[in-house]
This record gives structure tokens, C-alpha cells and sequence, in this order.
């Protein structure tokens, strides 16, 4: 659906013709709501930073919400490490103890260790925020088969809003079942995609 089928859905379900205004931060609400629920395999994305000898700093993609892999050209993967130890206390792990890579980002860059030294590429997977909806015409990344789990949790927040008697609060409660078995049917399929997360490595001594 887009986010004209979107209101159209909301106002069927719930019988109740809302404000378009409140029905697109309703919808972007819920968007948002499941993005953070789980890192979701539609969510990844990968994009390459080009490195600059003596940089060590990155600007990061305007949509990503969290870094879980970098990898440089010759195939060396870059091990996450803390702001802390990368940025802060400016120690350049790599060149003091003779191993491995590093990154670490703050939201809005990636600051990588040892510092290059020359000029090469760098790719970085990570997860996206979800796609804000403002046109008609315009498709959130979550996969159709999950649309209708959107319109259930924003008809529930619909009828929140009424609540007016006991019946609008029993309408909302169902809402809020039917999204929850929508959720736990998209945790379990992209489970069965994708496998457990990675368990995060820890190196003997790291730490603070």
C-alpha cells in the first residue's frame, strides 16, 4: 500500500473518517514502531565510504540507524569498538597493540581505526530507518504482506483517540491483538531467513 491505500484501509477498518493530517503521522508512527521492533532484513542497506589518508571520520548515509558490518577492500573486516576508546581518548588501538580493525559511529559518523594512510574504499551494511510517508503516492520498505499490521496498530490508535464508550475501547483492544499476531508471524519468518544475530565477538581484554 501507499499512504493514500493506507488512509483508505484505516477509515474501513475503523469506520471512523480522520483528519489526513492525523492519519499520516498515525501511519509514520506505526512505520516507525515496527522498524525498531527487530532489525529487519528489508532494512539493510550497504553503502561505500570512500577513505582519505590521515581521516578518520565519516559521514554516515542520512537513513541509517545502526552499523553491524564494515569491510575494506582487501577483504579485512572491521571490528566494532566503543566512541570511548576510538575518539574520546584518541587511541589508536591497531597502531599501539599490532592487530585488527576498528569502527565506531555516534549516529551521524563512522570513525574507523588504524587511520588510513592511503586513499580506498570502504563498505558499510547497516539498518535503515524506515521511509518517512508525506505524498499519497509514496510506499513505505516494509514489504506488502506486513501493510496490514500498520493498519491495525493505527486503527487501534484511532480508536484511543475516540473512546467514547465501551465498545470503542473493546474495537481497540482487538487492533492492538491483531498487530501483535502480525508481528510475531514477520519476527518468525525473518528468523527463519535470516538466522539468529550474531553474537557480538569479545576480544580477551577489551573493555574500559
Amino acid at each position: 500500500m501507499n499512504l493514500g491505500q493506507f488512509r483508505t484501509a484505516i477509515d474501513r477498518r475503523t469506520g471512523v473518517a480522520a483528519d489526513p493530517s492525523a492519519q499520516t503521522e498515525w501511519v509514520n508512527f506505526v512505520l516507525n514502531e515496527i522498524a525498531l521492533e527487530e532489525r529487519w532484513p528489508w532494512l539493510e542497506k550497504s553503502t561505500t565510504v570512500s577513505l582519505v589518508a590521515a581521516q578518520s571520520s565519516y559521514a554516515l548515509p542520512a537513513d541509517c540507524r545502526t552499523v553491524f558490518s564494515a569491510y575494506d577492500a582487501s577483504g579485512n573486516e572491521y571490528d566494532d569498538a566503543s566512541v570511548r576508546d576510538l575518539v574520546i581518548t584518541d587511541r589508536d588501538i591497531p597502531s599501539k597493540f599490532g592487530f585488527g580493525y576498528y569502527y565506531s559511529t555516534d549516529g551521524l559518523n563512522l570513525y574507523v581505526a588504524p587511520v588510513p594512510t592511503a586513499t580506498g574504499t570502504l563498505t558499510v551494511r547497516y539498518i535503515a530507518n524506515e521511509t518517512a510517508l508525506s505524498a499519497d503516492g509514496d510506499s513505505p520498505l516494509l514489504p506488502s504482506a506486513y501493510h496490514q499490521g500498520v493498519v491495525e496498530l493505527a486503527a487501534m490508535l484511532v480508536q484511543n483517540r475516540r473512546m467514547a464508550g465501551t465498545d470503542d475501547s473493546r474495537r481497540a483492544d482487538q487492533y492492538q491483538k491483531n498487530y501483535n499476531r502480525l508481528l510475531h508471524k514477520m519476527r518468525r519468518e525473518a528468523l527463519r531467513r535470516t538466522g539468529p544475530a550474531r553474537v557480538p565477538r569479545i576480544r580477551p581484554g577489551a573493555g574500559w
